[in-house]
C-alpha cells in the first residue's frame, strides 16, 4: 500500500467505506513539533473500523511521517513552491474526498484548512487552538470570521482554554484534551550506543532539551547553566535537539562562552525518542509554556525533569516529587538542581519513576485518543 503521495495524485480509487467516518487532518508540516506529534499519535490510534483518516501536510514531509506510515495512513503533501497552488490543492482534496470532519492543527493549516472546509460546505470543522501569542494579527482576524462555522475547538490545558475564552471563543465549543504520550518500549539504543552516536566519552552524563530554537524557549539560559555546571563537574554535557530562528545566535553564544566541548546542537532528530531514555535529565527553560510534549515524553521515559515555574509546567511537575521547578532565567537553579540529581542516583530514580507514573496515568495515548473519539462522535450526532 502506498502511504505517501503528492496531492497532485488522485486518492485511491477504492470507494469510501460508508460505515467509517472520514477525517481529514490538516497540519502545517510533519516536523517534530507539539501539535504535529499529537496529530500523528491520535491518527495512528483511532480505531480503523470506525475512522478513515487521511493527513495533508502543507509544507512537505518530515520525521513524524514515519509514525503515520507505520499506521498505514495515507499522507498527502502539498507542492510548497507556491502558496496559491498549495491552497488550490487542499481545496481539490476537500472537494474530491468530502470528509465528514476537517480537523486543523494550528499554524498555517488552521485558517487555510477551515476556510476551504467552509467553502466546500463541510459541516463539522475542528480546530486545535493555540495561544494567541503565536497567532499573527491577520490570523486573529480570520479566526474571528471563521468562528461561526467552527464546530469545536480543542485546547490542551486550562491556560489555553482561558486564552481562547478571552479572545471571544464560545466556551460551549471548547473541549480540553491534554497532550498524550506512548509509554517507552524496549530501548532500541543502549547507553553505549547513544554515547558513541554523539561521540561522547563513556562516563558522560547527558542533559537534554528539545524543541524549536526560538526566543521563547530561552535556550541561551540553558547554555549558561551548562557553563555554570561545568565549574563543579567535568562529566556533564547538554544536548540540544531542534532548529529555529535563534540557532545561529545560540551557536555563537556557545562559542563565545567557550563551552563548545560541553554543548552539542543535534538539529532535527527523528531518533530523539530513541536517545531520550538514556538521558540523565531534561531541561525546559521556557518563559511561557502550555503543556509541553517534550516534558511529557521525558517523564514517560522515566527521566527526571527540571523546568521553569510557569503555568503549563506547574500542571505536570510537582517540585521535589517528580522533578524540580526553578524561576525563569535562574541559570544557577538549573545547575544546582542538576548537580544534585547527578550526584544522588536514588533521588533521580524516585523523581523519574514518580513522573513516569503520573504521566502514564493521566496522559497515556490510548486514553487521550478515546477523548478524541468521543469528540468526533459527539459532533457528528
Amino acid at each position: 500500500m502506498i502511504c505517501e503521495t503528492n496531492v497532485n495524485s488522485q486518492f485511491s480509487s477504492t470507494a469510501p467505506d460508508p460505515r467509517r467516518t472520514r477525517i481529514l487532518q490538516v497540519v502545517p508540516s510533519l516536523d517534530y513539533h507539539g501539535h504535529h506529534r499529537q496529530m500523528a499519535m491520535v491518527s495512528a490510534h483511532l480505531p480503523r473500523d470506525r475512522f478513515d483518516v487521511r493527513v495533508i501536510s502543507l509544507q512537505g514531509m518530515g520525521p513524524i511521517s514515519n509514525t503515520l506510515q507505520e499506521a498505514k495512513i495515507q499522507i498527502l503533501h502539498a507542492d510548497t513552491r507556491a502558496r496559491g497552488r498549495t491552497l488550490q490543492q487542499l481545496s481539490s482534496i476537500v472537494k474530491q474526498w468530502s470528509p465528514h470532519i476537517v480537523h486543523t492543527w494550528g499554524g498555517s493549516a488552521d485558517i487555510a484548512g477551515r476556510a476551504i472546509a467552509v467553502r466546500h460546505r463541510i459541516s463539522n470543522i475542528v480546530a486545535t487552538s493555540c495561544n494567541e501569542r503565536w497567532m499573527s494579527s491577520a490570523n486573529l482576524i480570520s479566526d474571528c470570521v471563521l468562528r461561526r462555522w467552527t464546530t469545536a475547538y480543542v485546547v490542551k490545558d486550562e491556560q489555553t482554554c482561558k486564552d481562547a475564552e478571552r479572545r471571544g471563543i464560545d466556551p460551549a465549543k471548547i473541549t480540553i484534551i491534554p497532550h498524550g504520550v506512548l509509554p517507552t518500549g524496549e530501548r532500541s539504543l543502549s547507553r553505549q550506543a547513544v554515547l558513541e552516536r554523539l561521540k561522547l566519552p563513556a562516563d558522560a552524563r547527558l542533559i537534554g532539551t528539545a524543541g524549536p530554537l526560538n526566543s521563547e524557549k530561552r535556550i541561551k539560559d540553558l547554555i549558561w547553566a551548562a557553563d555554570l555546571l561545568k565549574v563543579v563537574r567535568d562529566d556533564a554535557y547538554l544536548v540540544i535537539a531542534g532548529t529555529g530562528p535563534q540557532e545561529w545566535r545560540l551557536h555563537r553564544f556557545r562559542d563565545q562562552v567557550q563551552i563548545r566541548d560541553r554543548v552539542l546542537f543535534l538539529g532535527e532528530r527523528d531518533d530523539w525518542l530513541d536517545l531520550l531514555p538514556q538521558l540523565d535529565c531534561i531541561w525546559l527553560g521556557n518563559r511561557y509554556e502550555s503543556m509541553s510534549n517534550s516534558l511529557l515524553e521525558a517523564m514517560a521515559a522515566g527521566i527526571p525533569v527540571i523546568a521553569t515555574n510557569v503555568d503549563g509546567n506547574r500542571e505536570i511537575v510537582k517540585s521535589g516529587e517528580n522533578g524540580f521547578l526553578v524561576r525563569v532565567g535562574d541559570r544557577a537553579g538549573f545547575a544546582r538542581r542538576t548537580h544534585l540529581l547527578l550526584d544522588d542516583r536514588p533521588l533521580a530514580q524516585r523523581c523519574g519513576k514518580a513522573g513516569q507514573d503520573y504521566v502514564l496515568q493521566r496522559h497515556h495515548a490510548k486514553s487521550i485518543t478515546t477523548q478524541y473519539v468521543e469528540l468526533y462522535s459527539r459532533i457528528l450526532h
